[in-house]
């Protein structure tokens, strides 16, 4: 199941998604030009300040997913707080969709 979210215009939000029978908690902050995340999966924190890259999973190591985030972008541009809602977006991919992803690959 692959699931999109339209983020506000803002440089600091959070966001509850239930997924696949997890709680995922994800702050997204904008850092000195950058845009950085905190994760939280079933109220255990997985991740904190790690920075985001377009097109690249939020939660960067296999062994913490229980599916994963990635913010898509055009043109591989950096994501940016400006631009959510417009040219950018987060998606969720559940963790059948990412070993499908990886073995087609």
């Amino acid at each position: 199941m692959i699931l999109t979210f339209q983020l506000a215009q803002v440089p600091n939000q959070s966001l509850s998604i239930q997924a696949d029978g997890n709680s995922f908690d994800i702050t997204i902050r904008e850092t000195n030009g950058v845009m950085s995340a905190d994760v939280s999966i079933n109220n255990v924190i997985i991740l904190s300040g790690s920075r985001i890259v377009a097109g690249f999973p939020i939660i960067p190591y296999r062994y913490l997913e229980n599916g994963n985030f990635a913010i898509t972008t055009l043109n591989g541009d950096l994501p940016y707080y400006t631009q959510f809602g417009i040219t950018q977006n987060l998606i969720y991919a559940s963790a059948s969709d990412l070993e499908a992803l990886r073995a087609s690959a």
